[in-house]
């Protein structure tokens, strides 16, 4: 499971306190990569970032994002209404925003979505009091469970959450609910611990990854499974806490941040060989946590700061820790400016990053290795048929994927169905009583610069001569075509259309 981090409200990276979550945030590169890039230079942010307008629902202090679908279709978060606890969960797609919150509960966020965003879980928060949230595709919201509790992640499929909530002691418990046993389990705690919790869970519900006290206070990072149950992974130079914020998708690798020896903390990752490793941070004296990793542990990104501000990291094993904007550099993409607050997700291949401007606006950030044919560097990015690395912001994607030639091209197509197939009523004109009936289809293969795949049209017209002179026709056809592109990924198009048509006489 692909993660980031949020808080109800955020925080520096330097307040070890602040309250994170781990959320379906992978950006499929298969769908983002459906915009050009370099096309024109319309579509990437030549050494700036475009401020994202996402939309609101009438709020006068916006709303931010906290995470992203897997497969990069729904955008996930709050938007704030003004006022104490009016704020509402919402989902942005093509439609534009949503508001999730269907009972006005108030207070709500929507903190992780499955890999369709059919179901997005969260928190509704009132009073200083947490309720764990539901909403589903078909339009529900619920609070789950009584007061004292939150959902922090959930499952690819959706069939899984986790979180925290209340004991009949007060205390707060890491829960696994599956949706498919309605069962809700208690993870437990460390020994000598009385409080956990569930921040992250893999794409299949069965690693989850989090958080729990022990003896003398101390917190420790934890992975549990149904046979291990509840593992310490410990800290990096073994004093101080540690917090795991995010597992990857097979629930290998954990990812967090961990108390360091001369003080601050570190992000650190974890496998069974190697133990809690620390991953450093971007400047010296700077403090740094991870937020969020791909889908084989490879990858991981998140924030490092100091008292100078935080910026959004990425992390491999070849590249150490860089910043979001160094990364975009060392690829040939041209920033000018140092704009990131954070990374809060990353595509399954890492290749996507997602996170928060230092204006708290959304940026999404991809590089594309090795250049496309064509070489070059269009605006800063790598050019070629197919696009290249860049920034952009989600309205001018939602925007420019309307207009890539792929999309005209089937846009051609139900054009020439529409207007060639049946067309041309006055050379087709009937005298009165006569009839006629035509089927006509069409398959065809496409292989362009930008894309290839094939197309089927069809259609089904019926004619009949009136009284007066009048012919009446009426056609029912249909368009399916499917394109592969050069980035990654396809694109489909298919619909059906109902054309009645009268030509009358004149004079």
């Amino acid at each position: 499971m692909l993660g980031a981090r949020a808080a109800i409200r955020r925080q520096s990276v330097t307040s070890s306190a602040a309250s994170r979550l781990l959320a379906t945030t992978a950006l499929a590169l298969a769908a983002f990569s459906a915009l050009s890039f370099a096309a024109g230079g319309t579509a990437f942010a030549n050494g700036n970032y475009y401020d994202p307008d996402l939309g609101t629902l009438g709020g006068t202090n916006g709303a931010w994002a906290n995470g992203i679908s897997s497969d990069g279709s729904v955008i996930i978060g709050a938007s704030y209404l003004g006022g104490n606890f009016t704020w509402h969960a919402v989902r942005w797609d093509g439609n534009g925003i949503v508001d999730l919150d269907t009972a006005n509960l108030g207070g709500t966020q929507a903190m992780a979505a499955s890999e369709d965003g059919s179901v997005i879980v969260g928190v509704q928060e009132s009073g200083g009091v947490r309720t764990a949230f539901l909403w589903t595709a078909a339009g529900n919201s619920i609070q789950l469970g009584s007061a004292g509790s939150a959902a922090y992640a959930v499952s690819a499929d959706g069939s899984v959450f986790v979180g925290t909530a209340k004991d009949v002691n007060n205390d707060w418990r890491s829960y696994r609910y599956d949706f498919g046993t309605q069962t809700q389990d208690d993870l437990g705690v460390l020994p000598g611990g009385t409080s956990s919790e569930a921040r992250g869970v893999s794409a299949d519900g069965s690693v989850v990854v989090g958080f729990s006290d022990m003896t003398g206070g101390a917190f420790h990072a934890y992975r549990w499974t149904a046979a291990n149950e509840m593992v310490d992974l410990e800290t990096i130079d073994g004093i101080g806490n540690s917090r795991a914020y995010a597992v990857s998708g097979d629930g290998a690798v954990v990812v967090g941040e961990s108390d360091i020896s001369g003080g601050g903390s570190h992000a650190f990752r974890w496998t069974q060989a190697s133990g809690m490793v620390g991953l450093g941070a971007l400047s010296a004296g700077s403090q740094s946590v991870a937020n969020a990793v791909n889908s084989d542990g490879s990858v991981i990104v998140g924030q490092s700061g100091s008292v100078n501000g935080d910026r959004g990291f990425r992390w491999t094993d070849a590249t150490g820790m860089v910043s979001v904007e160094d990364w975009l550099r060392n690829n040939g993409v041209t920033v000018a400016n140092v704009f990131t607050k954070d990374a809060t997700g990353v595509s399954a291949d890492g290749k996507v990053v997602v996170g928060n401007t230092q204006n708290n606006t959304v940026y999404i950030a991809r590089v594309v290795t090795p250049p496309p044919q064509g070489g070059g560097n269009n605006g800063g990015g790598n050019s070629g048929s197919g696009g290249g690395s860049g920034i952009i912001d989600l309205q001018q994607y939602s925007q420019t994927l309307a207009g890539t030639p792929t999309a005209q091209i089937g846009l051609n197509y139900a054009g020439t169905a529409l207007n060639g197939a049946h067309g041309e009523p006055m050379r087709n004109l009937l005298s009165a009583g006569k009839q006629s009936f035509s089927i006509t289809a069409d398959t065809g293969y496409d292989n362009s610069d930008a894309s290839d795949g094939g197309l089927v049209v069809g259609d089904l017209a019926y004619g009949i001569g009136l009284e007066g002179g009048a012919t009446a026709r009426f056609a029912l056809g249909g368009l399916y075509t499917k394109q592969d592109l050069d980035d990654g990924g396809d694109f489909k198009q298919k619909g059906v259309y109902f054309a009645p048509e009268v030509t009358l006489p004149i004079g």
